[in-house]
């Protein structure tokens, strides 16, 4: 059987970004309030567990280790540390047999200087460590004050990974089903289909256990192998929300990226790279903004800080949600399958 798409018509990728930015900028306030709101539960899910200025990082601050630690010493103790190491410091010169408990008063000031070596070699090394890196809480300090009953810097953070991506497949479950009423000639509301996007979450958290680990175990075999799959599976999710499948929305996707999958690959890096440069400019802002608002204080800078970080955030997030059911639909169009 000869391919029926040797003399295909292109995808026009001119033509989808055209289509993407078109509905944006059309829609732009429905649209960019819904993001605002859905990108708010994650934010306070955050400041509830984490407290403002752990918050600020977690969403600014590209670091995992040096997120790791803020959050786990918090409240953050960068301006603590550094007075307390001051204060342990002028101590240490003044007084360390009394901190030390070595009990020998008589032996003098180097007397004392090497029983605190040698008697509390743990304290030194954390009066070091904190001189050394201030920026950095002590892992130990605060945390359960800080905290309450959170139990473990896992919980809080898995809670919080959880909240984030649920909130994010849902806004794109959303925003797949108001591009469908756009593209059906329907009045295009999100909140007539918050229903149905909600019911759509649990079969795209089912989708993805395949198809995330099928892309990434071709990324670990080779690279190509994997932005193939990628190129096959990228319409998968709108095939999930609009068209109620689940499992079977794997091959609906390879049916209708067949014979376009490499101009497919292209779109979604080319989109890639926008919202790579978009995210790059919103942390440099947010990492201004934060130092600009310092004089007001730790909380209420780092409060505004995040208001900021909250507003560009959500002008970023329609871009990478838009991008696959306008795909979708386009594939469509030229397989003959109109919605």
């Amino acid at each position: 059987m000869q391919d029926i798409h040797t003399h295909k018509e292109p995808l026009g990728l001119g033509g989808l970004f055209r289509t993407l930015f078109g509905i944006y900028s059309t829609h732009f306030w429905q649209i960019y309030s819904t993001a605002i709101l859905l990108a708010l539960i994650p934010m306070l899910v955050s400041l509830a567990l984490l407290g403002p200025s752990a918050t600020l990082k977690r969403f600014a601050d590209t670091d995992l280790y040096h997120y790791l630690a803020l959050e786990t010493g918090l409240p953050e103790a960068t301006g603590q540390s550094a007075e307390a190491t001051g204060d342990e410091s002028a101590d240490d010169r003044t007084d360390t047999p009394a901190q030390t408990g070595t009990g020998d008063q008589s032996g003098g000031d180097q007397a004392a200087g090497t029983s605190a070596e040698t008697g509390d070699g743990d304290q030194s090394d954390n009066a070091g460590q904190e001189a050394g890196g201030a920026t950095q809480p002590s892992i130990d300090q605060d945390a359960p004050e800080a905290m309450g009953a959170w139990p473990s810097l896992s919980t809080r953070v898995a809670v919080e990974f959880v909240v984030h991506m649920l909130a994010i497949m849902f806004f794109g479950a959303a925003t797949a089903l108001f591009v469908f009423d756009l593209t059906s000639g329907k009045d295009a509301r999100f909140s007539n289909n918050i229903s149905t996007a909600l019911l759509r979450v649990i079969p795209l958290i089912l989708v993805n256990f395949i198809t995330l680990p099928l892309i990434l175990l071709g990324f670990l075999l080779l690279l190509v192998p994997g932005l193939w799959l990628f190129g096959v599976l990228c319409v998968t999710a709108p095939a999930v929300v609009i068209e109620g499948r689940v499992f079977s929305a794997i091959g609906r996707s390879a049916a209708l990226t067949k014979g376009y999958r490499w101009p497919c690959l292209g779109y979604v890096l080319s989109l890639l790279i926008i919202v790579v440069f978009l995210t790059v400019s919103l942390t440099i802002v947010s990492g201004l903004s934060a130092s600009l608002l310092a004089p007001l204080g730790e909380t209420l800078s780092a409060l505004l800080a995040l208001l900021v970080s909250l507003i560009l955030f959500a002008l970023i997030l329609p871009i990478s949600v838009l991008a696959s059911p306008v795909l979708y639909f386009r594939l469509r169009e030229l397989k003959g399958d109109p919605a």
